[in-house]
């Protein structure tokens, strides 16, 4: 299995990265100062920096969006053709695999099915008893349940991700006016009357985010391993693959001819996961985050970028074959079958890990420290001229 980022962006996040000193949130004060010569400075000394912060977020916003989308009615940035694409199209397979194994398993059983019916199913799956079934069926139940809280979970970072301008993002704006937005964004800063106001716990609560949101994504990630190591011992066989069902969104309904299946019927209808312990897990469900950060910059300061900056046109077909380039690395990603969608939905964390961690890392490591405020010092220094 390709290593992810693991090399050079631990999913530990040890002391010894943080080299930018962040002051505990018990010492977090507001702070205000003049533009000029204040932020102004701060600005052109960390120009390169925060442009390169803010082609991280572009590159994660393209992904997002084109090569690895989340999908559902949320996610309204998705052009239509990506979503086959999605992690809410391959749950919604894995919703049907469930389903459909489940009236095999009624197939199985005698009553209602016939003994001889119920002893062909069995063999046909590769089964002793009803009960191993029914163990790999809560097995596959309880992967759905954790991938369905996970992607609720990353779902609420989108929102806010979403927010957070870059380089070219958001389409339409001047590149140096979004870097401007970006850099108050990351202070949680806002701009009254020539006067900068920021909280100086502002910029911890922007790295917290996408340290949350790296987190999520690599359980993501962890958790899609596993199952598809878990499925190819228990769902690897020609009647599982039979399973996978409605491969092709984009396919012909009845009544609606090659149109895709209604993403509110993706997300809610009949999408019920019942156990053993009378528990469900529903896809629409939303898990509220106890900490979501809101960033409202009032205005924007002059800086050191001008109107005149090139637009920088994104180049998307290279991100746009990262699922097909990942899949081609290793066989099992490209098959419809039970490991092989577990599989993708790893192609789809791994897809986003990499421009997450590089915002991480950048604001966390590479940003200079906020104005310095404070006068300055002098000190008196005796010289002998004999």
């Amino acid at each position: 299995m390709r290593p992810r980022v693991q090399l050079t962006s631990p999913r530990l996040w040890p002391a010894l990265l943080a080299v930018v000193v962040l002051l505990p949130a018990a010492l977090a004060v507001q702070v205000t100062f003049p533009i000029e010569p204040y932020w102004r400075t701060y600005l052109l000394q960390e120009a390169d920096t925060i442009m390169t912060i803010g082609e991280q977020i572009d590159n994660f916003q393209a992904r997002r969006r084109f090569a690895c989308p989340l999908g559902g009615p949320e996610d309204i940035h998705m052009p239509p053709d990506a979503y086959p694409r999605s992690l809410t199209f391959l749950l919604r397979v894995l919703v049907n695999v469930w389903q459909n194994f489940g009236a095999a398993i009624d197939r199985m059983s005698s009553p209602p099915a016939t003994p001889t019916v119920a002893r062909a199913e069995l063999r046909r799956f590769g089964f002793a008893s009803v009960e191993q079934a029914e163990g790999v069926r809560r097995t596959l139940a309880d992967y759905l349940k954790d991938f369905v809280d996970l992607r609720n979970q990353i779902t609420m970072f989108a929102w806010s991700i979403d927010r957070v301008p870059g380089h070219t993002f958001p389409v339409g704006i001047p590149p140096f006016a979004n870097i401007q937005a970006l850099a108050l964004m990351i202070e949680d800063a806002s701009v009254v009357n020539g006067n900068v106001t920021l909280d100086t716990d502002g910029r911890r609560a922007f790295i917290n985010m996408f340290k949350r949101a790296y987190d999520t994504v690599g359980e993501i990630a962890d958790e899609a391993a596993d199952a598809a190591n878990d499925m190819r011992t228990l769902m690897l066989s020609d009647a599982f693959d039979a399973l996978v069902t409605d491969r092709d969104p984009f396919a012909e309904r009845p009544g609606n001819p090659q149109q895709p299946a209604p993403e509110s019927q993706i997300i809610e209808e009949e999408q019920l996961v019942p156990y053993e312990d009378e528990q469900n897990v529903q896809l629409g469900d939303q898990i509220q985050l106890e900490e979501q950060v809101q960033f409202e910059p009032e205005d924007q300061p002059i800086g050191p970028w001008q109107a005149d900056d090139e637009e920088i046109v994104l180049e998307t077909s290279e991100i746009e074959s990262f699922e097909l380039d990942e899949a081609e690395a290793d066989g099992q990603r490209l098959e419809w079958t039970v490991p092989g969608i577990f599989d993708r939905i790893e192609t789809i964390a791994d897809c986003w890990e990499q421009p997450l961690w590089d915002i991480y890392d950048l604001v966390l490591n590479m940003l200079g420290p906020i104005p310095d405020l404070s006068p300055p010092t002098w000190t008196e220094r005796v010289v002998d001229i004999l």
